[in-house]
């Protein structure tokens, strides 16, 4: 968690001094079981002050389609919270924590949306990974997928 703070704390203040409120956001722990709760910090930075920052969640299910190929069927898109800062902050951060792990096969996606005081926004996400067991074990599990697969792909390294 320490070094999810550090992240936090270094964005916000690489991003000082932008037009729009600038956002980072990132999940915790990075590949959930289906027992472990889902931990979102987002932070936001501006220079005239974040007013409220948004976090979103879009869920759903890894399935193999009738063509046999992987598919992700879409369940729900939620806002999970909104942290309200009055008076408004330069420097903001909002958390929210799941009730309880997600299900196997869950492919879930977020996003944070923060206002400033004069009502600009700023935002990050769409960001995808996998909850619980994942259902193709021969495969990569995505971690942290952020953009088109068609346009660009992001790679992590994990030691093993």
């Amino acid at each position: 968690m320490n070094l999810l703070r550090a992240l936090g704390v270094l964005a916000a203040a690489a991003l000082a001094g932008c037009v729009s409120p600038r956002v980072f956001v990132l999940h915790s722990p990075m590949q959930p079981t289906n027992t472990q709760q889902v931990t979102y910090t987002a932070t936001a930075n501006d220079s005239d002050g974040v007013s409220s920052i948004e976090i979103w969640e879009n869920r759903n299910t890894l399935t193999t389609c009738t063509n046999g190929m992987q598919c992700a069927t879409p369940v729900s898109t939620t806002r999970l919270t909104t942290c309200n800062f009055s008076p408004a902050l330069t420097n903001a951060t909002c958390t929210f924590t799941t009730s309880s792990g997600y299900p196997d096969g869950s492919f879930v996606g977020y996003k944070a949306i923060a206002r400033d005081t004069t009502g600009r926004t700023g935002s990050e996400g769409w960001i995808y990974f996998a909850g619980g067991a994942f259902p193709w074990p021969n495969n990569p599990i995505p971690i942290y997928g952020k953009g088109a697969p068609a346009e660009k792909i992001d790679l992590v390294f994990i030691p093993d």
